[in-house]
């Protein structure tokens, strides 16, 4: 498995893209609410009622891909992979880094059926990667065109 950077973050049609990969390969994902003891701000809430019917499970917790928290908590939302929620986070946001507190859950994760990540956002920090194997990559590179343009080896 291969670790691929954003060559520029991913908006309007690179989004939709993303998007519309990562729901055809993955079972799952996550999206997280910081400040647990905090009530969520409006623009949150709309966004979990909106997903609600997707949603799998959520969890207190101080680590997901991408972040360890050292001496707070967060709440991970878990969601179904559908083409219905592909289509509600594509109208949600139009960019990856537009999943921010306090207009948005942060961090959109996708995963893999054995649990390994496909997608990894840190938001607040404009930071996102893809593990890929090379089967993954071939894929999208055949029916992905802007998101396989944006993508660049870790190592390039």
């Amino acid at each position: 498995m291969d670790c691929f950077l954003f060559r520029q973050p991913p908006e309007e049609d690179t989004y939709r893209q993303l998007v519309a990969y990562c729901c055809a390969v993955s079972v799952r994902m996550t999206l997280v609410v910081r400040d647990p003891d905090l009530a969520p701000g409006a623009g949150v809430r709309a966004i979990l009622g909106r997903l609600e019917g997707h949603l799998l499970g959520q969890s207190l917790t101080s680590s997901w891909p991408g972040t360890v928290l050292f001496s707070d908590k967060a709440t991970v939302f878990t969601y179904a992979v559908s083409e219905e929620l592909s289509r509600a986070l594509i109208e949600i946001e139009s960019s990856l880094f537009s999943w921010v507190h306090p207009d948005a859950p942060e961090d959109l994760c996708f995963y893999r059926k054995d649990g390994s990540s496909i997608l990894v956002t840190i938001s607040h920090e404009e930071d996102a990667y893809m593990l890929l194997t090379s089967e993954e990559l071939a894929g999208l590179r055949a029916r992905f065109d802007a998101l396989a343009y944006s993508l660049k080896p870790e190592n390039e």
